[in-house]
């Protein structure tokens, strides 16, 4: 059994293995939707990542009003920023792609030289990157959800 403990001291018990995200859907809707991030006894986890089955945590759910989520999106916009690189130019390879004060950035060592003119093209292929993604998580949610009731109502 895991004892979820949120900010406001409420305790949520969980038989089944949970991700914060599935909580924050249980809290409401809108937090669901507004969520980045989770904060898990102190580190910040993705939302689809499963908590532990057993013990205690505390969970706090991220959204953009917390100072952490921008450095989480930021991360999260690199990595769409090199994948789309990656796909639209042969012979990429990445180097460094922290985030920083003002943004993120990549280094990328490829045989074509970036200009402003990329910029319209790479980013396109962020949005659909990024369209991609969600929906693949929304699928990959449904699925677990579907499984864990299908081994529920299996069960003797």
């Amino acid at each position: 059994m895991l004892q979820v403990t949120l900010p406001d001291g409420v305790i949520r018990e969980f038989a089944d293995s949970v991700t914060a995200l599935e909580i924050a859907q249980q809290i409401g809707p809108g937090l669901a939707k507004a969520a980045v991030a989770a904060e898990v006894d102190g580190r910040v986890l993705g939302l689809d990542q499963p908590l532990p089955s057993e013990g205690g945590v505390k969970l706090s759910i991220l959204t953009r009003k917390n100072p952490q989520s921008l450095d989480v999106m930021r991360h999260s916009c690199a990595h769409v920023m090199a994948r789309a690189v990656m796909r639209l130019f042969d012979g990429v390879q990445l180097a460094f792609g922290p985030t920083i004060a003002g943004g993120f950035y990549y280094d990328f060592d490829l045989p074509h030289t970036l200009t402003e003119e990329d910029f319209p093209q790479i980013e396109e292929e962020m949005r659909r990157l990024s369209s991609w993604t969600n929906r693949s998580n929304v699928w990959r949610n449904r699925a677990r959800k579907r499984s864990r009731s299908a081994a529920t109502s299996s069960s003797p």
